[in-house]
């Protein structure tokens, strides 16, 4: 994909997840732990839901 291009989609992180909006593009980063474990959830349709607008340089 050519630098410019708008990519639309969704992504779902683990509460966990201590990325910044420019940290998020590698998921090699320190801020995506690999112990998340299994407890929690997720409902879609829940009115506490956050958004992140990311763009990359």
């Amino acid at each position: 994909m050519s630098q410019g291009k708008k990519v639309y989609g969704y992504s779902l992180f683990a509460p966990d997840v201590t990325c910044t909006p420019k940290t998020l593009l590698n998921v090699t980063n320190s801020c995506f732990p690999t112990n998340t474990g299994t407890n929690g959830g997720i409902d879609l349709a829940a009115p506490n839901l956050g958004a992140v607008f990311l763009e990359s340089e």
